[in-house]
């Protein structure tokens, strides 16, 4: 499957050996350790998440796009088939991105790639992005795709430009945010919360923190905490800390995974940090989380805290609205 690319030249893809990847996977880790922020004395306090956009797909011209326009934290890497995309996964952070041929030819048969799907059951917070040459007749092939849990679609014949590329990656880098949240949090959060957290979310993937959130709302550092405080979340060092676990907790539920490497992927500066973090909030280690089910445990621990938020807002604007006062 090939098109055109909207100018540049065409360059030969590039395929790393499957052997190759888990030494991709570090390179990233090294390149987001070096854009971490650091205190006064030099020790990392918060990093970016490891995000690898992964390509899977025959268009060449669809990497060309891709490596005009993507930015950090994303690193871009080719992958030749599933196995190798499965393996990188159990190994990469749960906010990668992939951009995978939807349609796949067997023999004279094409048909939907079976991969996605398994992808997708396997890894739930990742974000797909099936490339297809949409034309009449496939709805079908649209509605199974959705039903298997695609971010988007990339129509191959309309959508050639490096502009439409982005378009198509702004959409799905909030999508594991999105998902986490759906599992983690409460449906009781409002949505002035759900805002506020989301861009968290989206402050903590490129390795900001409460400054670099005033800064994404438009306002002052310390205006950041009355925003959350009205909005029935918690404060904001503790939702960023939130959203981290909460990640982490997803890997640890993955016995395949060590926590150094859990660590790197979900924005911690070392395995001690994260242990320490899971200490403070949760009373366990990483281990003994595993041991009792990390997810379930940190999720019922982050709305027990999120509710409260919400109760005390709700009480605050009571007070403020009695006639008491």
């Amino acid at each position: 499957m090939r098109v055109t690319a909207d100018g540049g030249a065409i360059s030969e893809a590039q395929t790393l050996p499957p052997a190759q990847y888990e030494e991709s996977v570090a390179v990233i880790c090294s390149c987001t350790c070096r854009g971490a922020k650091t205190s006064t004395g030099g020790k990392p306090v918060v990093q970016p998440f490891q995000r690898p956009l992964l390509l899977l797909t025959a268009c060449e011209d669809l990497e060309i796009n891709l490596r005009r326009v993507i930015e950090r934290p994303f690193a871009l890497h080719r992958v030749s088939e599933y196995s190798t995309l499965r393996r990188v996964l159990k190994s990469a952070s749960p906010t990668s991105v992939c951009f995978v041929d939807a349609m796949m030819t067997v023999g004279s048969e094409k048909g939907l790639s079976e991969g996605i799907r398994e992808i997708m059951r396997e890894f739930p917070l990742l974000a797909v992005v099936a490339c297809l040459e949409v034309g009449r007749g496939d709805s079908d092939v649209l509605t199974a795709l959705q039903s298997w849990g695609v971010a988007e679609l990339l129509d191959l014949n309309r959508e050639r430009s490096p502009e439409a590329v982005r378009r198509r990656l702004q959409l799905v880098e909030g999508v594991w945010a999105q998902r986490l949240f759906n599992r983690a949090l409460p449906r009781s959060l409002s949505a002035r919360g759900r805002v506020l957290l989301e861009k968290v979310a989206e402050v903590a993937a490129q390795g900001g923190h409460v400054p670099e959130l005033g800064s994404a709302l438009g306002i002052g550092t310390r205006t950041v905490p009355r925003w959350c405080s009205a909005a029935g979340v918690p404060e904001p060092r503790r939702m960023f800390t939130w959203i981290r676990l909460l990640l982490a907790a997803e890997l640890l539920d993955d016995h395949g995974r060590t926590v150094e490497n859990i660590a790197r992927a979900t924005g911690f500066s070392s395995a001690a940090s994260l242990k320490s973090t899971t200490k403070v909030f949760t009373g366990l280690t990483p281990t003994e989380l595993r041991a009792v089910g990390a997810f379930e445990v940190v999720a019922r621990l982050a709305r027990a805290e999120f509710r409260q938020a919400r109760e005390t807002a709700r009480q605050s604007r009571r007070q403020a609205n009695s006639w008491y006062n």
